[in-house]
């Protein structure tokens, strides 16, 4: 309990000015502690590691859900892709700037029927501050020499359960958020493989690119 006391004061700067909120993120820190204290596969010096990233990781997913889910559902993209391990000692400020930011400011979503695009843009207010989530990106997560550093390795694989990953924690995900945003990926790639043969089919005949 300790430390998780420590971990949230170190992080105070960064957390909502709302009391609820910084009650409801204490609450789900001192459960989560509790569940690893409990498993017996991880030693003292794994669970110590484990809680002192584990506390960010909650302020993140408490206090900014989109950009977080973001986070989970590209991992997720890159591991049935065979693609995750390239990134996997990437810290998370670093994946953020090149992977997730792109995706969560393409508000217009062109590819996507209106209504999921409509869905897509009201959950905009969920997150809180966006200078302050950098910011706590910038300082503490993305800093390898930091003991609360947290890779891409380090959360692990959404619908997976590994006792020493970060999303095996993650009670407080918000189950329809992660619906939409697992809607839109799926749409592109449907959209991807409609257009790929009629492409290829004008780079055959010489009727050029589709516009």
């Amino acid at each position: 309990m300790n430390l998780v006391k420590f971990s949230l004061k170190k992080f105070s700067s960064f957390l909502n000015s709302n009391p609820r909120k910084i009650k409801r993120i204490t609450n789900i820190s001192l459960l989560v502690l509790g569940i690893v204290e409990m498993i017996r596969q991880l030693d003292y010096e794994k669970k110590v590691l484990l809680i002192r990233k584990l506390v960010p990781w909650v302020i993140l997913c408490e206090q900014w859900p989109v950009r977080m889910t973001w986070f989970l559902q590209i991992i997720l993209d890159d591991w049935q892709n065979d693609y995750h391990v390239s990134w996997k000692d990437i810290n998370l400020w670093e994946f953020y700037n090149i992977r997730v930011k792109p995706r969560y400011n393409d508000v217009e979503l062109t590819h996507v029927p209106e209504p999921l695009r409509l869905r897509y843009q009201r959950l905009f207010p969920l997150d809180s501050d966006k200078d302050v989530f950098e910011k706590m990106m910038e300082q503490n997560i993305g800093k390898y020499n930091r003991d609360c550093c947290i890779t891409v390795g380090d959360i692990g694989i959404l619908g997976q359960r590994e006792n020493d990953k970060l999303i095996s924690y993650s009670i407080n995900l918000n189950p329809a958020l992660i619906e939409v945003l697992t809607e839109i990926p799926q749409l592109n790639l449907q959209l991807k493989s409609i257009l790929s043969p009629i492409s290829d089919f004008r780079k055959c005949d010489g009727s050029g690119p589709l516009m």
